[in-house]
């Protein structure tokens, strides 16, 4: 049996909630503005979206690097979601508290 991925509608309106939640974590200004920006300008494009920097051909976030952007507060449970991704990168920020367990899973490597 073949199986068929393919990012539905609804996935990848998922995946722009999820990924404003990461942003709002950017400090005020112009690289907050930017990253919220890319969500709005390519709505069905994640290769597109700050941070991203790799997706599958069907339109899942695969890796994902938000190091070294003055992130601040807890990382988002949310991020969970993102089921495509194996790789997410938030080291040098200023986040708090633990890894949230929505994120501990088999073929997904974080960086704090």
């Amino acid at each position: 049996m073949i199986k068929i991925l393919v990012v539905t509608r609804d996935y990848l309106k998922l995946q722009r909630i999820v990924m404003a939640k990461l942003y709002n974590l950017l400090p005020h200004g112009a690289e907050k503005d930017d990253a919220i920006a890319s969500l709005d300008k390519h709505p069905t494009n994640p290769s597109k979206w700050v941070g991203v920097k790799k997706v599958s051909s069907e339109g899942f976030i695969l890796k994902l690097d938000l190091a070294w952007n003055q992130l601040t507060g807890a990382i988002p449970g949310e991020l969970g979601q993102l089921t495509g991704l194996e790789y997410l990168s938030l080291s040098n920020n200023q986040l708090t508290g633990e890894i949230p367990p929505e994120l501990i899973r088999e073929g997904l490597t974080v960086f704090r």
